[in-house]
């Protein structure tokens, strides 16, 4: 029975209400709730059955401050996947690359661009090394196209050892102080997403490298719109 709740994503929620009683176990759900929202939810069906799953215990909260935390929380997840929807304006960022240059957003502005975030600790992201390098050099001569790396949840020094070692030729920046990560919703990474030329979100969900029929099939569609 207890293997069988194990694989319940609310699992750790219900295993709380069970055995902590009063304040404790009030702030450790409070606590767990928020972490759900901002780490395990990347999208509406996500955020949407956490809602569900929050409703009895933000019902029995003593405390009325972590209730409306927590719904507050939700608000302003919904409101930042909303903002990568398909067809959305994708959120601008100005970030600094390995060589010290300033970058925007809308310096690609008439291209496709394809984000890849991701992070020196990160092993299945720096396994996408090598499939990463292989459609940098099918679309090298592209200037259609632009293929930008952005370090997230890193440290600096990290980030640039990391560089030294995959030697990337695409353009690095890195995310300092997590603007872009936090609009980009970006929840776990790899991270891919795609950008048409208009600047717009087509693919929050955007296909790996290593997943290369799929990937070149969505950026060919976009270069050729």
């Amino acid at each position: 029975k207890d293997s069988t709740l194990r694989r319940d994503p609310f699992y750790s929620l219900k295993k709380t209400d069970a055995v902590l009683k009063g304040k404790i176990r009030d702030y450790t759900l409070f606590r767990k709730m928020l972490s759900r929202i901002r780490y395990s939810s990347d999208d509406f069906s996500q955020l949407n059955k956490n809602r569900e799953a929050f409703r009895p215990y933000l019902a029995s909260f003593g405390q009325p401050y972590y209730k409306e935390t927590v719904q507050d929380e939700l608000a302003q997840k919904e409101q930042s996947l909303y903002r990568t929807q398909k067809g959305q304006p994708a959120p601008a960022f100005t970030l600094l690359s390995d060589a010290g240059e300033k970058y925007t957003l809308s310096d690609f502005k008439g291209r496709v661009v394809y984000l890849d975030f991701w992070a020196s600790w990160c092993g299945p992201c720096r396994a996408e090394v090598p499939a990463m390098k292989r459609l940098y050099e099918k679309y090298r001569d592209d200037e259609r196209l632009a293929i930008i790396g952005i370090d997230v949840k890193d440290g600096k020094e990290a980030w640039l050892n990391a560089l030294a070692k995959d030697t990337p030729l695409w353009l690095q920046l890195y995310d300092a102080r997590g603007e872009a990560d936090a609009a980009y919703n970006v929840v776990a990474i790899p991270k891919y997403i795609l950008i048409d030329k208009n600047g717009h979100i087509a693919d929050f969900h955007a296909p790996n490298p290593s997943d290369t029929e799929r990937l070149n099939a969505a950026i060919d569609k976009l270069l050729n719109e």
